[in-house]
């Protein structure tokens, strides 16, 4: 630098050199480009960081879903075993658990602390109830009775909703980590803007980081897609799965009007068994097939053998209904399929109101249930078609909340919760001549009483599972009466006339408990709206077989069983 003037003349000025002044702009250029590339090498590690997060979230969330598939196959390989017992079957349950259990030691080491802490808990909760199903299997097969603890399909499923948590937790940590990825796009475009004017070179480099970017985030949104998809997809049809079917039932439960159908095969286990699973599969590929050509891209296997689907209207969902029980009839010999159809309009009585839902909230669970309801009403009246909810609305009485029909699907699988009281019925000359059996239900289960939980399970057709346990129960507690007392029992008409309704099994049970049939007359309540020709021939082999029939609440109005 150098100054023009002297100091006398008081007229110091700097004079900047071209040289010096190139100088400076090339050493401010050079402290840019250092900056930005610390910068752009901080915003790398950054950005590599969340997509490896991002990946590994995915790839553990798949393992997730992995695991909770074999949980899947472990409770229809215990259901084969049940059906046959075999030392194939056992053995091949016995590697799927440890592969199960291989794969969960596989997921504790690819994740981190939170998942090595959920493993741990999952085996020590679960692995001694699979491992005595597997000690249950091996006294079967040596004919030996067994008293230890197993897993049930409560069990198992609550193992499967266990593994469903870190698959939505990993998703939302693939979703964090892609959020950063953008995070740090945004960054790098500020970034660029503030030093387009250092030079074209800058501008280039940055463009090209931007690209690597913005690929990070291109893989790591594919991937999140291919996990969505695998996770609300049913690996066998291509059908949406259970969580699929969940989300679209809550989406399409706000719109004005809308249908759902439930369809379920008819024995389809007994062919699956008979035919082997590979035919099985087919079979199921097949219905998927039909039911994405009926209803497309509104169809759900949520079951085995169990399938859902959405229609606009409730008259199109009818009509898809009977075209899928007729063409699947003609399709798959061999195979039917009865069909439950609902739906909601406010200008449809008989179908959840619009005004009704807006005035208290809307419960998706309610149109699965009348959809259900109306799908085992289906079944037992012979299955191989469908039956609407309006035809039978006044016939069940309304639809239970999903809470109380599951405790009543609790109480039938565990078989406990079921006690027994004795009113006595005393002769004029002071002798107990007779008792009538009462049921009472565990207070915890939240029912109403013995009505409500007998209402529910007619509503979810299993009449005949509650009366068999109730019935059961009676016989086991009545040992304590004194010999020569006759027992009245009272039976539910929807469980006499369920087709798996055997008089056979009420004979056994009750001489099993060392009681003649002689000395017990079972209650059939006149308040039932069922088949009368069906009803007079179960009664009739009731007859034959010893039991005394009486009617009960006779005159009570409503009667469906008129003399």
């Amino acid at each position: 630098m150098k100054w023009r003037g002297t100091p006398s003349e008081g007229k110091w000025r700097p004079r900047w050199s071209p040289r010096l002044a190139a100088r400076a702009a090339a050493g401010a250029i050079t402290l840019v480009l250092l900056g930005l590339a610390v910068y752009s090498i901080t915003m790398d590690r950054r950005s590599s960081d969340s997509a490896v997060d991002a990946e590994r979230a995915i790839l553990v969330a798949r393992s997730y879903a992995e695991i909770a598939s074999m949980v899947d196959g472990l409770e229809r390989d215990a259901s084969s075993f049940i059906f046959e017992p075999t030392v194939e079957r056992r053995d091949t349950f016995n590697r799927n658990v440890d592969l199960v259990m291989r794969r969960m030691d596989e997921v504790a080491q690819e994740g981190g602390s939170r998942d090595l802490a959920l493993i741990d808990y999952l085996q020590r909760q679960y692995l001694p109830q699979l491992r005595g199903v597997q000690d249950f299997f091996d006294h079967v097969l040596a004919g030996e009775p067994y008293y230890g603890e197993i897993a049930n399909q409560d069990t198992l499923a609550q193992l499967r909703a266990a593994l469903e948590d870190p698959v939505r937790r990993r998703q939302e940590a693939s979703l964090a980590a892609m959020q950063e990825l953008r995070r740090s796009q945004q960054q790098r475009v500020l970034t660029t803007a503030g030093v387009f004017a250092g030079g074209i070179g800058l501008v280039v480099l940055l463009l090209l980081v931007q690209r690597h970017s913005a690929n990070q985030i291109a893989s790591a949104e594919a991937a999140l897609v291919q996990l969505r998809r695998e996770t609300t997809t049913d690996s066998l049809t291509g059908l949406g799965n259970h969580r699929a079917f969940q989300e679209a039932l809550r989406r399409d439960s706000t719109n004005d009007a809308g249908a759902l159908v439930m369809v379920d095969l008819d024995r389809f286990k007994e062919a699956n068994d008979l035919r082997g699973h590979a035919e099985g599969d087919q079979i199921l590929r097949a219905v998927g097939e039909l039911l994405a050509t009926i209803f497309p891209r509104r169809a759900y296997r949520i079951g085995g053998d169990e399938f859902a689907a959405f229609a606009p209207t409730y008259e199109e969902a009818t009509t898809s209904a009977e075209r899928l029980v007729l063409t699947l009839r003609e399709r798959i010999p061999g195979i039917t399929a009865s069909a439950g159809v609902t739906g909601w309009d406010g200008d449809t009585p008989t179908c959840p109101s619009r005004a009704t839902q807006h005035e208290s909230g809307f419960d998706a669970n309610l149109v699965s249930a009348q959809a259900d309801a109306a799908l085992r009403w289906a079944k037992r009246e012979g299955r191989n078609h469908w039956v609407g909810y309006p035809d039978i609305a006044d016939r069940v009485g309304g639809v239970a909340s999903a809470k109380k029909s599951q405790a009543v699907r609790r109480l039938i699988q565990q078989e406990t919760g079921v006690s027994t009281v004795f009113q006595p019925i005393w002769g004029l000359d002071g002798r107990l001549r007779a008792a009538e059996a009462l049921s009472r239900f565990d207070p915890e289960l939240g029912l109403g009483g013995p009505e409500e939980a007998f209402d529910i399970a007619n509503q979810d057709g299993r009449s005949l599972e509650l009366d068999r346990l109730c019935f059961e129960t009676t016989i086991r507690n009545a040992r304590a009466l004194p010999n020569g007392v006759t027992l009245f029992i009272n039976v539910s008409p929807s469980a006499l006339i369920d087709q798996r309704f055997e008089t056979a099994r009420l004979v056994a049970t009750a001489r099993r408990h060392y009681r003649a049939p002689s000395s017990i007359v079972l209650e059939v309540t006149e308040r039932a709206d069922v088949p009368i020709d069906v009803l007079e021939e179960r009664i009739r082999s009731l007859r034959d077989a010893g039991f005394g029939i009486a009617l009960d609440d006779v005159g009570a109005g409503n009667a469906g069983l008129e003399t």
